[in-house]
């Protein structure tokens, strides 16, 4: 996505079916059934609709200018400084931590 094209998703396990979910709603791609069940024909067919629709062109285009914009790395080390500060060192990741086992014991 960050060169600004279309991306399609053929899930294999973990999130990716609801990653090619999203990317479809937003209109950055498409997704299709799983790798196993998946025939050339529809990924195909699913490649040629991406690439064919000015929609998701233009989408895919401004996506790329966005994400050109970001610091993504300043961003992390942010997030990170500000979980370790307000999570780690007050012990309260370790509490969410120990509930969670709690309640998966149960």
């Amino acid at each position: 996505l960050s060169a600004g094209v279309p991306t399609i998703v053929t899930p294999v396990f973990a999130d990716q079916a609801d990653i090619a979910k999203k990317l479809a709603a937003d209109r950055h791609g498409d997704g299709t059934v799983h790798l196993s069940k998946v025939t050339a024909a529809d990924l195909g067919a699913r490649i040629r609709k991406v690439c064919d629709d000015p929609e998701i062109a233009k989408n895919c285009q401004d996506l790329k200018e966005r994400m050109a914009k970001e610091d993504g790395v300043a961003t992390t080390v942010s997030f990170l400084e500000k979980f370790m500060k307000e999570e780690v060192a007050t012990g309260n990741y370790k509490q969410k931590q120990d509930a969670l086992l709690q309640r998966i014991k149960k």
